[in-house]
C-alpha cells in the first residue's frame, strides 16, 4: 500500500516528465511516426506502380539501410559537436521538402525511379540524423532517473503508430493514391519540424571541427575488439546471416502481395498492422520469457523460429502466410536482439561500448542492402519461390552454427 509521501514523489516525478519540452517532444515524434508508417507501405507501392518490379522494389528498400552502414560512425560524433535542437529542426524540413518534391513529380507524371533513389538515400540519412540528435537532447530535458520512462514513452508512440500507420496507408492509397499519400507524409515532417522548433535552445554541445582521424581510429578499435572477441565475433556472424535471409524475403512480401497475387493496398496492409499487434504483446510479455529462458536459448531458439517463418513461405504464398511469417520474423527479431543486447551490456567494457557496437552494426547491416538486391533479381529473372528456398538454407545452416557453435556458450 502506497503511503501519502511516496504518492506525492510520484506524481512529482511524473510532473518533471510531463514538460512541455517533452510534451512537444512527443507531439512532433507522434506527427512524424504517423508520417513515416503511412509512408511504410505508399513508397513501395508507388515504386511498382511505376516499374511493377520486384528488383526495383528490392533496391528501393535497400537504400534505407545504406546511410547507416556508411555514415553512422560520423553522424554520431557530428550530432555530438552540434545543436541537437537546430539538427533534428533541419532533419525534419529536409526530409519533408525532400517527400513533397517526389509527391509533385509523381503529380505531374514526370517521376522516375532514379529520383526516388536519391530521396530514399538522403531521407535514410537525415532519419539516421534525426534521431541520434533525438536521443541527445531527451537527456537534456528529462531527469536521469525518467529517462527510462521518457524512452518507453517515445517507444509507445513508434509500437501504436505501427499498429495504425499501415492500416491507414491501405485505406489513404485506395482513397488518394500511393502518391497523395506519400505527401501526407512530407507534410507531417513539415509540421513536426514547425513543432519542434518551439522546444528550448539545448547547450553542452561542443561546436568544432569534427576529428576524421579519431573516428577511423575508434571505428579500427572496435573492430579489433570485435574480430578478437570469442563470442562478439559469432554473435554478429550470426546475426549477419540471419539478417540476410530475413531481409530476402520480407523485400518480397508487397511485391508479391499487389503483383502475384493481386491484393489491394488495405488487403496488403494487413501484413503491417497484425505484425504490430504481435510486436507489441511481444514487448509486453519480454519480462515472462526471461523467467523461464536463459538469453542464449532465446537466441538459439530465435535462429529456429526464423526458420519456420520462412518455410511457411516455400510451403505456400498467400495473405495469411506473408502476414503470419512477418509476425513471426518481427516478434523473433524483438527476442533475440533485446537478449543480444543485453549480453553486449554485460560483457563489453563501457569506455568501448560505443564504438564495438558501432563496428558491430555495420558488419551485421553490410550485406543486407545486397541480400535484398539479390532477392529482387532472383525474384524477376526467376521467381520468388526461389528467394525464399535459399534464404530456408541461409537460416538453416544458421541453425546448425548457433547450436553447435561458440554461441553455445551464451547462458
Amino acid at each position: 500500500m502506497q503511503t501519502e509521501q511516496q504518492m506525492k514523489l510520484e506524481y512529482s516525478s511524473k510532473r518533471k516528465l510531463i514538460n512541455p519540452p517533452f510534451r512537444l517532444l512527443w507531439i512532433g515524434r507522434f506527427i512524424s511516426q504517423l508520417g513515416d508508417k503511412l509512408y511504410l507501405l505508399a513508397l513501395p507501392w508507388l515504386v511498382l506502380e511505376i516499374s511493377h518490379s520486384a528488383l526495383y522494389t528490392a533496391i528501393t528498400l535497400s537504400l534505407e539501410i545504406l546511410p547507416e552502414i556508411l555514415f553512422g560512425p560520423f553522424i554520431g560524433v557530428y550530432v555530438d559537436q552540434k545543436s541537437r535542437k537546430k539538427l533534428m529542426i533541419l532533419a525534419d524540413w529536409f526530409r519533408g521538402i525532400l517527400i513533397l518534391a517526389i509527391t509533385v513529380l509523381a503529380y505531374h507524371e514526370k517521376i522516375e525511379i532514379f529520383h526516388i533513389y536519391v530521396v530514399t538515400f538522403l531521407l535514410s540519412g537525415l532519419t539516421l540524423l534525426f534521431d541520434s540528435s533525438s536521443q541527445g537532447y531527451l537527456s537534456q530535458i528529462v531527469p536521469k532517473d525518467l529517462l527510462v520512462e521518457a524512452n518507453a514513452n517515445l517507444t509507445f508512440v513508434a509500437t501504436l503508430m505501427r499498429l495504425v500507420g499501415p492500416f491507414l496507408s491501405g485505406v489513404f492509397i485506395g482513397w488518394i493514391g500511393a502518391k497523395g499519400t506519400i505527401g501526407l507524409n512530407g507534410l507531417s515532417f513539415i509540421i513536426s519540424g514547425i513543432i519542434l522548433s518551439f522546444l528550448p535552445n539545448d547547450s553542452g554541445y561542443a561546436s568544432e571541427k569534427m576529428n576524421v582521424d579519431k573516428i577511423i581510429d575508434d571505428m579500427k578499435e572496435g573492430f579489433h575488439y570485435l574480430f578478437h572477441h570469442q563470442i562478439l565475433f559469432p554473435i554478429a556472424l550470426f546475426s549477419t546471416f540471419m539478417n540476410i535471409g530475413i531481409y530476402m524475403v520480407s523485400t518480397l512480401f508487397i511485391f508479391q502481395s499487389k503483383e502475384v497475387l493481386g491484393y489491394g493496398p488495405e488487403q496488403t496492409s494487413t501484413i503491417f498492422w497484425v505484425s504490430g499487434i504481435v510486436a507489441t504483446l511481444t514487448t509486453l510479455n519480454l519480462k515472462h520469457l526471461k523467467n523461464v529462458l536463459t538469453k542464449g536459448k532465446m537466441i538459439r531458439l530465435g535462429s529456429i523460429g526464423v526458420f519456420l517463418a520462412i518455410l511457411l513461405l516455400v510451403l505456400n504464398q498467400s495473405l495469411v502466410t506473408f502476414t503470419l511469417s512477418y509476425s513471426l520474423l518481427l516478434m523473433i527479431g524483438i527476442i533475440v536482439n533485446v537478449n543480444m543486447m543485453a549480453y553486449r551490456q554485460e560483457i563489453i567494457p563501457p569506455h568501448l561500448f560505443g564504438r564495438v557496437m558501432t563496428s558491430s552494426r555495420v558488419l551485421v547491416n553490410l550485406f543486407s542492402p545486397v541480400a535484398m538486391i539479390v532477392a529482387g533479381w532472383i525474384a524477376t529473372t526467376f521467381s520468388a519461390q526461389w528467394v525464399f528456398h535459399i534464404a530456408a538454407f541461409i537460416i538453416f545452416i544458421n541453425i546448425l552454427y548457433s547450436w553447435f557453435g561458440r554461441l553455445r556458450m551464451i547462458k
